[in-house]
């Protein structure tokens, strides 16, 4: 593993009307078979894992995921082009569906709830 982080992020501006902003602190190389771990603010976790063929960005949605408090869900923006797959904090569901109304976002499906 290589990293690239910064001690001053680079600031850039997301959304339909740029009112988010995001703070960039760098880069982080894993190799085949290295993992990495996001931690919250409030302690709940993902593991990133690099393979041959590419990337496992969560660890099993059903079961991983739900145990350390999250929910997988299938997102859209409005005019449907773009999808993404965030992991909704568990105790934040409220607020997670104010940020999907704010910037016009569709939730599509869970994806944990498969199996």
């Amino acid at each position: 593993m290589q990293s690239f982080l910064t001690s001053k992020p680079r600031d850039f501006t997301v959304g339909e009307n740029n009112d988010v902003t995001i703070k960039d602190y760098g880069k982080v190389q894993l190799l085949d078979n290295e993992m990495i771990t996001l931690v919250t603010s409030n302690t709940k976790c993902n593991d990133i894992v690099c393979k041959s063929w590419g990337i496992y960005p969560t660890q099993s949605l059903n079961f991983r995921q739900r145990n350390e408090g999250f929910k997988t869900a299938l997102i859209c923006s409005n005019d449907q082009k773009r999808l993404y797959i965030p992991l909704v904090d568990t105790d934040k569901m409220e607020s997670f569906f104010q940020y999907l109304k704010k910037h016009d976002k569709i939730f599509l499906q869970w994806l944990d709830d498969f199996i």
